[in-house]
């Protein structure tokens, strides 16, 4: 087990306030049903550089990541801001790229990703970051996002955007910087599947789930090297085009929109 140490923490808020007429944020059905468990992704790269601010700017269009997840599947979207943690790892990258295990992992984030209440917040923290920089200057970023605000997919689209925001605020391009201005997420899962009131209804936390049985519980790990990534991202290219002409047909097929199509449009077209 290597040797991580906290080094510092801190709050990182939006960049600007939430509008007052955002600050009520809804929960959908299935977010109300979610478990409570944190969503983690860890991210490696052989240097850094200083991503606060751009995380500041990318929690102002993701508002309700730097919000208060309350009791009654409600968000409040104060600008509470997320847990930023800064912290040294007692070994290369190398190294520990070359024996990657859970418990090491886990120590990586900066949350349980089972637990709850793991900032001393009276409420669920919704997302945490962990800045882990090893001896060799590499780091490991960690996100942990509460699954009760958002899904893998969610995750990987926040942290996506804030990529693109460091980029924009260091690329030379102009149109670049224009294209993020130009790019916000909609929040409208409620209106597709609208909350129902429950009154008394409270999940089970993680802890409770994988203790409540006798099953075994067995973690495997998938591993591509950066040929088979390289394979991969050319075999999906070139199947994508090839579906292009056909999508194509089959649509013109259609003069006015089906019922299935028009929430395709109405769900998916707004993220394009």
């Amino acid at each position: 087990m290597k040797n991580i140490e906290v080094l510092s923490r801190e709050t990182i808020k939006p960049s600007s306030p939430t509008p007052q007429h955002l600050r009520n944020h809804r929960l959908s059905l299935l977010d109300q049903l979610s478990i409570q468990i944190y969503v983690p992704i860890i991210l490696f790269y052989e240097d850094y550089d200083d991503l606060k601010k751009p995380l500041g700017e990318c929690l102002s269009r993701y508002y309700p990541l730097a919000s208060t997840i309350r009791e009654d599947f409600s968000v409040d979207c104060n600008d509470e801001g997320v847990e930023y943690a800064e912290a040294r790892v007692d070994c290369k990258l190398c190294e520990a790229m070359k024996k990657l295990t859970s418990e090491l992992l886990n120590q990586l984030l900066p949350f349980d990703p089972y637990g709850t209440n793991v900032t001393g917040r009276s409420e669920l923290a919704p997302v945490g970051v962990k800045f882990n920089i090893f001896e060799c200057g590499g780091v490991a970023i960690s996100v942990c996002v509460s699954h009760r605000i958002a899904d893998g997919t969610s995750l990987v689209t926040f942290v996506n955007a804030w990529a693109a925001m460091f980029r924009a605020s260091t690329s030379t391009s102009t149109s670049e910087a224009d294209d993020q201005k130009q790019q916000y997420p909609i929040f409208d899962a409620a209106l597709l599947f609208p909350p129902k009131d429950m009154p008394g209804f409270k999940l089970q936390t993680a802890d409770q789930t994988l203790t409540s049985g006798n099953e075994k519980i067995v973690t495997k790990r998938f591993v591509f090297d950066k040929f088979n990534i390289i394979a991969l991202k050319q075999h999906a290219t070139s199947s994508s085009q090839s579906c292009v002409g056909v999508c194509c047909e089959e649509v013109q097929k259609y003069r006015t929109p089906q019922p299935a199509f028009r929430w395709f449009q109405h769900y998916f077209g707004k993220l394009s």
